[in-house]
């Protein structure tokens, strides 16, 4: 009887989906892309199974299905690339919710450094809160503040998200 050759696989949780190599991560229950890294998860619609990505936040969510503008792309792009860096200002200044404590104030300098980094980002993030003014009677920060910051859906509040988001990019100059 002949033997069978079996094709072995690289890595004992590597499967194979079609296109692309995935490897199954355990500990969170994803799937990796090798190629580029990008995580995906197995959903179940009836009896079928398909792929999704996961996203990191709610804001790359709505950039990858066209939502921050449906019409055109360009415009999606440049709203959330303004939310991108309003996000990184936010981040900078330590407004991100926290779980466990800090250790960015022993990593690249001095306790001080650390504390005059964190003092010029809260400036800025004030200035450009500042900046965005009003819609409808509301600070526009607070739909930024939910969506970026809080990582909250914008459910019926997407046209405040929008308009707050074109008051970034007139304000980054973008």
């Amino acid at each position: 009887m002949p033997k069978k050759n079996k094709k072995k696989n690289s890595l004992p949780n590597t499967i194979d989906l079609g296109g692309q190599e995935l490897v199954r991560d355990d500990k969170n229950s994803t799937l990796v892309r090798k190629v580029d890294g990008e995580k995906f998860r197995l959903a179940f619609y009836g009896t079928d199974r398909h792929l999704e990505k996961l996203y990191n936040s709610i804001l790359d969510n709505y950039y990858a299905r066209g939502l921050l503008d449906i019409k055109d792309k360009d415009i999606n792009s440049r709203r959330y690339w303004a939310g991108n860096r309003f996000e990184k200002i936010c981040h900078r200044a330590g407004l991100n919710t926290k779980v466990t404590a800090r250790m960015e104030e022993y990593i690249g300098g001095s306790k001080e450094e650390f504390v005059h980094r964190n003092i010029d980002a809260h400036s800025e993030f004030h200035t450009v809160i500042k900046a965005l003014g009003t819609f409808r009677h509301k600070p526009v920060w607070d739909i930024l503040w939910c969506v970026i910051v809080l990582n909250q859906p914008a459910q019926h509040r997407m046209d405040e998200l929008r308009e707050a988001l074109d008051k970034l990019i007139i304000y980054f100059d973008m």
